[in-house]
């Protein structure tokens, strides 16, 4: 169990074949409370976890790959899988429930030259969300004149059901 920690509660970088299980982590206490916080991981496993976080349940940034998130609850005040930049693929998200979710549940960011490719979304059940699904593309830290594209391909949600509050 991990509890109110002070910034991300677990941050992995540049890291190769992690297994997370059944983890518990509540971090609300100020607002960049990451539960999950990855940059550059690869063969990552996380199952069987409990996520109850100020912003972003399960952040992937810079070149994470082989990703399978699995049999596990969030509840965050922002995003829960939020994908900011860089290269994401072969990821699989499966058999979740993301409950008050205030933010975006399923968030894609992508600055010029980033990549969203294999990535499947499946079995997640949706309870009092807002916003449910934001994909985006732009130059959020980019200067405006960078016309490097953005790649999104091969993204697939399937079996997700639930309901969303405008009330949060």
């Amino acid at each position: 169990s991990l509890l109110d920690c002070a910034y991300h509660s677990i941050r992995i970088i540049e890291s190769q074949r992690i297994w997370l299980d059944g983890l518990y982590i509540h971090n609300r206490v100020n607002g960049n409370n990451d539960g999950f916080h990855f940059i550059s991981a690869e063969q990552v496993r996380l199952s069987n976890c409990t996520v109850k976080c100020g912003d972003d349940a399960c952040a992937l940034f810079g070149s994470c790959q082989y990703i399978t998130v699995t049999n596990s609850y969030f509840s965050t005040r922002w995003s829960v899988f939020r994908f900011g930049g860089g290269y994401a693929h072969d990821i699989s998200v499966s058999n979740c429930v993301l409950h008050e979710v205030y933010g975006c549940p399923i968030k894609f960011q992508g600055d010029p030259g980033s990549h969203f490719e294999n990535i499947a979304f499946s079995n997640l059940v949706l309870s009092d969300v807002t916003g449910p699904i934001s994909i985006s593309i732009g130059g959020r830290l980019q200067p405006p004149n960078d016309k490097t594209p953005v790649v999104v391909r091969n993204i697939s949600f399937s079996h997700i059901h639930g309901s969303v509050t405008t009330n949060p």
